[in-house]
């Protein structure tokens, strides 16, 4: 079996994963991050 067969697949994977995170982890640090600033007062 050669690896470099799944390159390519690879690639478009991580590219998405790279992505997703990329615009998914401000949203999500926004809404766990107002709790917090509302104790802090």
């Amino acid at each position: 079996m050669c690896f470099a067969e799944f390159a390519e697949l690879a690639t478009v994977q991580i590219t998405a994963s790279v992505v997703t995170t990329a615009i998914l982890l401000p949203i999500v640090r926004g809404f766990l991050e107002k709790p917090f600033e509302e104790m802090a007062g």
